[in-house]
C-alpha cells in the first residue's frame, strides 16, 4: 500500500515535499488510521499531535529536531516511539541524526531523502566563480552556520570574498546563479542534516568545508584547515564532473519507503 498523507513541520518545505512524492496533508480526524509519514519533528505541539496517531507513522528527521531526543522534556516522545516501535519508524542518514537516535536507544534506517526534486538542466556543471558560499538564515543563526568564523577568515585573507547566501525569496529553480558565481562552499555547523547548499553545489561539481558525510564535503578541524582547503580550490581550474556524478547517485530516491511492505 503507498503511503498518500503527510504531516511536514518545515513550512518551507511543505510544497516541494507535497508534490514531489504526490502526498496530500494529513488531517488526524480522517486520516488516524492511515500510514503517513512525517518530514520533521521539531516542537512538542508536533509530538503530541503525532502521538494521538493509530496507524504506520514515518518520521524522517531533518536536522536540528534530532538536537531535543537527549533533552529530559522531550523524553515523553522517546518513550512513546520505543513503546510503539512495531508501527512507528525512523528514517535518517545524517551521522549526527543517527547518533541522536542511538543515543537514546531510538532504532533507525538508514535512507536518503530530500524535500525537494533536482533538475539537471538547473544544476547544471558550469565554470567555477570566484567567491565562497556560505549559507545564512537570518542573524539569530549566524552563529549555528559560523558565519563568525566565516567573517574571520574573509578578513585575513581579502581576496576570499564570502557570498552571504539565502533561500528566502529565492526560488529554488533560481538558488543555482549563487552557486554559480562560487568556487567552493562553506558550512560550519557542529550538528546538521545533509546540508541542501552543499549538495547542490556538489551536484554543479563543487565542494563545501563541511564536516557531514555526503559528496563533496571536505571536513575540517581548525580555521588553518579551512584556509588551506580554500587555497586548493582557488587554484582550480574546472569545476568536478566527477563529483557531480557521484551526487546524482546519491541523491537518488527509489522511493520504496513510501510503501507500507517496507516496514513489514
Amino acid at each position: 500500500m503507498k503511503i498518500t498523507k503527510h504531516f511536514t513541520t518545515i513550512e518551507g518545505y511543505m510544497k516541494s515535499f507535497e508534490r514531489k512524492y504526490k502526498l496530500e496533508r494529513y488531517r488526524q480526524n480522517e486520516d488516524s488510521q492511515l500510514p503517513v509519514v512525517c518530514f520533521g519533528m521539531y516542537s512538542k505541539s508536533g509530538m503530541h499531535y503525532m502521538m494521538n496517531h493509530q496507524g504506520l507513522l514515518i518520521i524522517i528527521w531533518c536536522g536540528s529536531d534530532g538536537l531535543n531526543l537527549c533533552q529530559p522534556n522531550y523524553q515523553f516522545f522517546v518513550r512513546w516511539c520505543i513503546e510503539n516501535k512495531h508501527r512507528v519508524f525512523h528514517l535518517a542518514y545524517s551521522k549526527w541524526l543517527v547518533a541522536d537516535l542511538k543515543g537514546v536507544g531510538i532504532e533507525h534506517i538508514s535512507k536518503r531523502i530530500f524535500p525537494m526534486e533536482f533538475d539537471r538542466n538547473v544544476f547544471a556543471v558550469v565554470p567555477l566563480g570566484k567567491k565562497i558560499y556560505h549559507y545564512t538564515a537570518g542573524k539569530s543563526r549566524d552563529d549555528f552556520y559560523g558565519k563568525p568564523l566565516a567573517k574571520k577568515i574573509q578578513d585575513e585573507i581579502p581576496a576570499f570574498q564570502m557570498l552571504w547566501g539565502t533561500r528566502n525569496g529565492v526560488p529554488h529553480r533560481e538558488v543555482w546563479k549563487l552557486y554559480a558565481d562560487c568556487f567552493c562552499g562553506v558550512r560550519f555547523t557542529s550538528h546538521d542534516n545533509m546540508a541542501m547548499s552543499v549538495i547542490e553545489m556538489s551536484l554543479m561539481g563543487r565542494y563545501s568545508i563541511f564536516n557531514g558525510n555526503v559528496p563533496g564535503a571536505l571536513p575540517y578541524e581548525t580555521k588553518r584547515d579551512v584556509i588551506d582547503y580554500l587555497k586548493v580550490e582557488w587554484m582550480k581550474e574546472e569545476p568536478d564532473k566527477e563529483l557531480s556524478e557521484e551526487t546524482w547517485e546519491f541523491i537518488y530516491d527509489d522511493r520504496k519507503w513510501l510503501d507500507t511492505k517496507f516496514y513489514e
